[in-house]
């Protein structure tokens, strides 16, 4: 685990110099970025509960007895997802 938070420490400390830079150039576009944060979590959310909605007798809990099936259980739940997500950005 102590691997993991040090990968994802990397991350948020390039995001925060990617937003400083962001804010230094141009800070007219901080409010569209974070505009665009909150409708690509809006996007994750809906995803996530249509797949749930959709495949309500069908979730991932539930198939953990055959391995292959619960592997196609989240492959399915990351497409729809991924689906939603891509649809709200490209209709931004």
């Amino acid at each position: 685990m102590k691997k993991l938070i040090d990968k994802m420490a990397v991350w948020h400390i390039g995001s925060i110099i990617l937003l400083a830079v962001l804010a230094i150039i141009a800070p007219q576009q901080i409010g569209l970025l974070l505009l665009k944060a909150a409708y690509v979590t809006i996007a994750l959310a809906l995803g996530y509960y249509a797949d749930r909605t959709i495949f309500a007798r069908y979730r991932p809990f539930e198939m953990r007895k055959d391995d292959i099936v619960f592997a196609a259980v989240m492959l399915r739940r990351a497409i729809v997802v991924a689906a939603v997500v891509l649809a709200f950005a490209i209709g931004m």
